[in-house]
């Protein structure tokens, strides 16, 4: 499967280069969105997880992967139904992305709107 083709690479590339390696935590970020599209979210998150604490120790916790990889997770938990812990991440990138990347972003974009749903999610769409 192309999952596990992609764990070989992973393997490979934190052999060769190490888990905190940029081109490795995209292999490892690659590999989390396989694992979500083939439903192994338990999996995918743990990978995303990873990623973001890579991006944070490596790059930066504003660095514009460390804040796409905060946004993406957060996305996961709320798609395993967590609204409440995923408003918490949404509400920790979202003012970051505003002011590194602009509010006009893509990802803050993306951000604010993932924000709304984990409130729609909890009955809390008027805020």
């Amino acid at each position: 499967s192309a999952a596990r083709l992609q764990r070989a690479v992973l393997a490979e590339r934190e052999a060769a280069w190490g888990e905190l390696h940029t081109d490795t935590l995209a292999c490892a970020a690659e590999l989390a969105c396989m694992l979500e599209a083939s439903g192994d979210c338990q999996e995918a998150e743990a990978l995303r997880k990873h990623v973001l604490k890579g991006h944070q120790a490596r790059l930066g916790a504003d660095h514009p992967h460390a804040l796409q990889s905060l946004g993406r997770l957060a996305c996961l938990v709320l798609s395993r139904d967590r609204a409440s812990e995923a408003e918490a991440l949404f509400r920790e990138a979202l003012p970051r992305m505003d002011k590194k990347l602009g509010p006009e972003h893509q990802d803050a974009v993306g951000c604010a709107h993932g924000l709304a749903q984990a409130l729609v999610a909890q009955a809390r769409g008027q805020e």
